[in-house]
Parts: C-alpha cells; structure tokens; sequence
C-alpha cells in the first residue's frame, strides 16, 4: 500500500507534538505584538478587560494557519476545541462575532503589520531549512477583512 506524507511527519514522528505545542515552544506572541499596538489596545480598552491582546492575535494566527475562511466558522472552531482556546487564553469563553469584527476593524493596519513581522521571522528560517519546501509553506496574509455596515 502506498501512503501519502505529510510535511509535519518527520516532525512528530520524532518528536511527537501538535502544531500548537510547536508554536508555543518557538513563538512567543506575547513578545512578538509590537508595543504601539499593545499601547492602543490597552488604552482603548483598559486594564480590565474581558479578552486579552493576545487572546485575538492567537485566533487570529490559528485562522491563518489552518485556513479557516470565516470568522463564524473559526468562532464555532474555537468554541469546541478546548485545545485551540487554551492555546489563544481563552478559557471557557470565546470572543462573539461582533467583537471579532470590531477588533478586526479597529486595528486592521496592527493586525497586518504583525502578520508581516510573522512572515519576516519565519520566512529566513523555513529557506535555511528546505529552499524547496519553503516555496510551499506560505500562507497569504493579506486577506484579513474586516465586517463593516452597509457591505
């Protein structure tokens, strides 16, 4: 029998992980959020507040990974995957889709600078590994939209 491979194979098959445990041990998010964005959420939003900064850039990160091409669809994803919402420090409660969108919205130009600091710390790292491979393991982070009246 034949049997189709995975990139992630010899990955977990020597050292058994999920995606998830990988990002954890070699990105912290927390130090990759740039402090001027950390600055304009926490002064929009205060010190109190229900869902952290990185709580959104970690489902927000999971929905450009797997591909998820909706933010219902991710929203229904994450409420679930108990997994999935301890990696994005979610708890038992998962942001609704107006929150999502009004955050999407408000920080559209933070979220898309942050998705490009991604592809700057990765991109170097995936050619030193496999030029080949690297071709084939990018992700399109240009496509983040936001939900706005009257569209």
């Amino acid at each position: 029998m034949f049997k189709q491979l995975s990139l992630f194979d010899d990955l977990t098959e020597n050292n058994p992980a999920t995606v998830l445990d990988l990002l954890k041990v070699h990105f912290e998010i927390q130090r990759l959020l740039p402090y001027s964005w950390v600055f304009s959420y926490y002064k929009r939003f205060g010190r109190n507040h229900v869902y952290s900064l990185s709580s959104y850039a970690c489902a927000l990160l999971v929905q450009k990974l797997f591909s998820i091409p909706t933010d219902a669809l991710l929203l229904l994803i994450l409420n679930v995957c108990q997994e999935l919402r301890t990696f994005c420090g979610l708890g038992n409660k998962v942001f609704d889709k107006t929150m999502l969108s009004r955050f999407k919205s408000t920080f559209a130009d933070d979220i898309e600078d942050f998705f490009h600091t991604m592809v700057d710390l990765t991109e170097p790292i995936c050619q030193e590994i496999d030029k080949e491979a690297a071709k084939a393991l990018i992700i399109d982070t240009t496509g983040i939209d936001s939900l706005c009246q009257g569209e």
